[in-house]
Order: structure tokens, then sequence, then C-alpha cells
């Protein structure tokens, strides 16, 4: 079985940390793991097509072996943009027609997030005809990625003293996003839209808005820890002086972590001095972060 996977070297080292993390869960995930290899098709032939694939994806698997179950589940190709959305908002204890989550619910969002992607990506790699499942497997991550924005957004929102109730903000998918077409490797255009509600200052409304967006947009980097590379266009775009600084500052420690870094944006002045700055000429304790 092994001999089918893209990388057969990547897919057995990963089989053998999942196996690991199976004996060390006990002996019912070895049980299931066993069953999962051995079975003709079905879960076994998606595990190894998947850790064949992708070593994010194999990550998850080793720290959350109990995941390996989502594989004998029905494909997610097809489901509801609103069944997506309830899931990952469920993940972080969202609740209220404009959905507010209590603090904490990061770990669970990001395991969320992986555990949908790993089904796509499973229901993806096994199909016999990867071709017409194409527009199905972009509409499926365009939505995950709607959801997990949906999901940070009642985060953030959780962590503003009135929950955000004084700004009506909406959050328009773009580009391949808003068309439902995304691939693995997309990056998620997005314009934030503000008002203040009504009865509210629209200045104070508005200098609110930008920080659930910038909490967002941190949330939603917490998903990308593991990434080899990040695309951020604009990404500073209508924000404030304080809010510019604290994504820079983010960017920086995506690059410090060994990721590729690319940044497209219209302000030059950006690109290279604030998301690349290194120590030209000061005193050895006045170097910059």
């Amino acid at each position: 079985a092994l001999g089918t996977a893209a990388s057969p070297d990547d897919a057995l080292i990963a089989l053998t940390r999942i196996a690991a993390s199976c004996r060390a869960a006990g002996e019912d995930r070895v049980t299931a793991l066993r069953a999962a290899l051995t079975s003709t098709g079905g879960p076994g032939a998606a595990l190894v097509a998947v850790l064949g694939a992708s070593t994010a994806l194999a990550d998850h698997l080793a720290r959350h072996p109990g995941d390996l179950d989502a594989l004998a589940e029905p494909s997610p190709l097809g489901d509801d943009a609103d069944v997506v959305r309830s899931e990952l908002l469920a993940s972080v204890g969202a609740t209220g027609d404009v959905p507010v989550a209590p603090a904490g619910g990061v770990d669970a969002m990001r395991r969320a997030y992986r555990r949908r992607l790993l089904r796509i990506a499973a229901a993806d790699l096994v199909a016999p005809e990867p071709m017409a499942v194409l527009p199905a497997v972009g509409a499926a991550l365009a939505d995950l990625a709607a959801a997990a924005l949906e999901a940070a957004l009642a985060l953030a929102r959780g962590e503003q003293p009135d929950q955000g109730a004084g700004t009506r903000l909406a959050v328009l998918g773009m580009g391949k996003c808003g068309g439902r077409e995304l691939n693995y490797v997309s990056d998620v255009d997005v314009i934030y839209v503000a008002e203040p509600s009504d009865g509210h200052d629209e200045d104070e409304a508005l200098a609110t808005a930008t920080r659930p967006p910038l909490r967002c947009a941190r949330l939603l980097g917490r998903l990308l820890e593991e990434a080899q590379a990040l695309v951020a266009a604009n990404p500073t775009r209508g924000l404030d002086l304080a809010a510019t600084a604290a994504v820079h500052d983010r960017l920086r420690a995506v690059a410090a972590s060994g990721a590729a870094v690319l940044v497209l944006s219209t302000d030059l002045d950006e690109v290279e001095p604030a998301i690349f700055a290194r120590r030209a000429a000061s005193p050895n304790d006045a170097r910059p972060p």
C-alpha cells in the first residue's frame, strides 16, 4: 500500500510516528490503526495517501491519533457552508446570533480546522478522477477558510469589553476565497467592512472595529505556525499605526521561524524596511529586535 503514496518514505516515517502515538494513547487506538491499515481501500488507502502527500497533516495525526477516525467519515466534498461554519463555531464554544466565543479556544479551533482539512485532502487524494472533484475541493477549502474566519472573529469579539456590540463588522472574501476556488496553498484575500451600531459614536466604533480584525488575523496566524511559506498581500491596509506594528511583528516572527515570507504591498515603504529590518549601525546594547 505504501507504494501508492506520492512519497512512500514520508508515509512510512509518518506511520511510525503515528503508531507510537497510538500505543501511548491506548490499545483501542492501536486496534483502530491496525484495522485501517489492513482494510482494502477506505480509511487505509486514505491514510497512506495523506501521509505521502502532506507532512503537516502527518504531524497533526501524530499529535492527535484520535483524528484517524475522521478518515472513516463520509466525504466532506459538497457539504453545505453553514455546516462547516457551525462546526468551527462549535469548536470554540461560540454562541449567539452574532457569535461570541470565550477565551482559550484557539487550540480547539486549530484542531477542528485541521480535522476537516484532513477529510478534504483524503477525499481529494483517493478520488478516481481528480479533475472531476477539483471544483468541489476548491469550494470545500474556501468554505473552511470562511468558517475559520468566523470562528476567529467570534474569539476576537469575546475579548472586547462590549463583545463588539458597538460595531457592525463584516468580512468579505475576495478572489479565490470569494469565488470558492481556493487551493491548498492559496492566500485568503479579505476586506473588513465596518460601521457603528445604532446609537454608537462613529469614531469610537470604527476605532474599535480595527481590534477584532487584527486579533482575528493573529488567531488565524496560529493556524500557520507550521507553515513553510506565507504570502501577505497588503497586510496593513486600513490599519492604524499600532495595528500595523503588530502585523509587522507577526510577519517577522513567521520569518524568524524559518518560513518563507512574501509580502506584496502597494505601500513600498513597508515591504523591506518594516518586515526585514536588521541592525545596520548602532551600539550593541541598542540592537533592534
